[in-house]
Parts: C-alpha cells; sequence; structure tokens
C-alpha cells in the first residue's frame, strides 16, 4: 500500500478507498480533448474489471476550455468538482460515484455552503505560537509520538498510518511537529509533494504539494497549533521552491475547524470531491458512512 494522499502520475487503482485515481500530465486545449477522453475510458474500463466506486482524475488545461471539458466529463457521467487556477492554467478535478458511494444531497449542499460562507466571511490572519511549543521537523524519534497521535486522532485512513508508513513518508515528504513543554509531539502536517513533467505546455515541470495528515491531540485542539503549522509549512514550500507549485489542501467537508484553518491562512476554496476516501474522526456535520466529502482548498 502506498503511503501518500497525492497520488501520482498516470492512472491507478487504490484498493483501501476502493477508487480508480489518475494524475494526467498534460496541457489538455480544445483541439486536444480526445486525450482526455482515453483516459476517461481507460478508467471506465479500469474501474468495471476492479469493482471501484469512484474515479477521481486530474489534468491540467487554460482557463478558457471550462464550458468543453464540463461537458466532456458531463458526456461520460463525470461531473466537475473542482478547479484550482494557476498562472495561465488550471487543475481540474474530474469525479464519478457510483448510486451507492453518493452523498446526501441535502448534507453536500450544507457542506458546500458552509464552505462558500467560511470563504465569504473569513480572510487570512497572523497566527502566533504559544511559548509552551515549539516547531520541528520530523525525525526517526518522532515516529512512535506520531504514530499514537493519529490513533487519537481517525478511526479510518486512506492509508495505514503505522511506524512503517510514517517512516517512508519522512523520508519523501516535509513533516512538521509541533513539541510542547515536556516534549510530546501534540500536533503535525504533512506536505507531500510530486513533480509532473507537463506535455504540450510553455511550463516544463510543476510540482503539487497537499497539504496533509494533519492532527492535533484533543488535549491541545483550539490553540492555533496546526494554524502555525500550516502557515509556516506554506511559506517553507514557497521559499523553497525551484519549480513553478502549486500548494493546496482537501480538507474534510464534515469537519469545519479544518476549512477554518486553511482559509485563516489564505488559502480559497476550489471545489468538492464527494465521497473522496476513507476516513473517520470527529465531523461537525452529520455526514453519514466511512467514505468522506473534501473540500479543496489552495494558496495563491
Amino acid at each position: 500500500m502506498q503511503a501518500t494522499s497525492i497520488g501520482k502520475i498516470g492512472i491507478e487503482f487504490d484498493q483501501r478507498n476502493n477508487r480508480v485515481k489518475g494524475i494526467i500530465p498534460k496541457v489538455i486545449g480544445k483541439n486536444t480533448l480526445p486525450i482526455v477522453e482515453e483516459y476517461l475510458t481507460h478508467s471506465d474500463h479500469l474501474a468495471d474489471k476492479t469493482g471501484a466506486t469512484r474515479i477521481t482524475m486530474r489534468f491540467f488545461s487554460s482557463h478558457t476550455s471550462y464550458d468543453s471539458i464540463k461537458e466532456l466529463g458531463k458526456k461520460f457521467g463525470y461531473t466537475l468538482e473542482a478547479i484550482i487556477p494557476f498562472d495561465g492554467i488550471s487543475v481540474y478535478y474530474l469525479g464519478k460515484n457510483a448510486d451507492d458511494r453518493k452523498s446526501d444531497p441535502s448534507l453536500l449542499a450544507i457542506e458546500r455552503k458552509k464552505a462558500l460562507e467560511i470563504r465569504r466571511t473569513l480572510s487570512k490572519t497572523e497566527v502566533t505560537l504559544g511559548p509552551s511549543f515549539r516547531i520541528e521537523r520530523m525525525a526517526d524519534e518522532h515516529v512512535e509520538q506520531l504514530h499514537e497521535l493519529y490513533r487519537l486522532t481517525f478511526t479510518q485512513y486512506p492509508f495505514e498510518l503505522n511506524p512503517q508508513t510514517l517512516r517512508s513518508i519522512m523520508e519523501s515528504a516535509k513533516v512538521l511537529v509541533a513539541i510542547n513543554s515536556e516534549g510530546r509531539i501534540v500536533s503535525s502536517l504533512v506536505g507531500e509533494s510530486i513533480e509532473i513533467p507537463l506535455e504540450n505546455s510553455e511550463i516544463e515541470r510543476i510540482r503539487l504539494v497537499e497539504l496533509s495528515e494533519a492532527a492535533t491531540h484533543p488535549d491541545y485542539r483550539a490553540k492555533g497549533l496546526l494554524s502555525f503549522l500550516v502557515r509556516q509549512m506554506v511559506e517553507t514550500i514557497k521559499k523553497d521552491s525551484s519549480v513553478k507549485t502549486i500548494i493546496y489542501g482537501e480538507a474534510r467537508a464534515s469537519h469545519i475547524p479544518a476549512n477554518v484553518i486553511l482559509r485563516k491562512n489564505g488559502a480559497v476554496y476550489a471545489g468538492t470531491l464527494e465521497k473522496h476516501c476513507l476516513i473517520e474522526s470527529v465531523r461537525n456535520i452529520p455526514e453519514e458512512g466511512i467514505f468522506e466529502n473534501l473540500n479543496v482548498w489552495y494558496f495563491q
């Protein structure tokens, strides 16, 4: 099982989340829409073969292709779920779910309305770290503590969170942890990245960075720890980037605080992914089942 939330280039079957997912490394224009058709057809065949109940595809296209892409997706039964605009191109999310993997329309409407309200009413605010906490990059000595923190936070997750997968994440991603005065990890955040060579584009390469695996110990919530981790992670990624970079997070739509944290750090709501993956944790909106709707938020 691949220990990643961001995914990889190409199309794959994700057994744990019973979905087909993919990233198309091409910039699609109106004259190259048949490329998308080929990928969608292949994804449909893979879903039929594996019994996957969701298909989710990401690809790049110009801002002017919106209507064409929306109509093409509709032709194949897909919904255009989210769009991240970036430097003349956009990241498009197309998704399709089986009938037994769809959210209650009234709950989905509530979640989307709440995300739009958060976007409209909140803005970027200053964040500070309390004197009894410090921020560190994750090291091997933190693995067991971090594993315990995730056990307290999640009862289900898109991949198995254990010491082995956490070490794998540490080797391939940026992991920040907040540590209290007693030396205990009380909050954490991962910045996973993938660098994609783009075809049909003046931009040769682009890097996607997803903020994920966010967790705070129940006794330390509402203290601004995760918000500070988000701010520091985003600032560090922007300074380090040698290629054009899109930074985003996918927050559980049913968990209001996660969406508020992203917005207060300047992120913009881009859409909602329906029953996207397997996550169970605290919910403020009574979403049903083991699969969660995720709100996409991007940083400008």
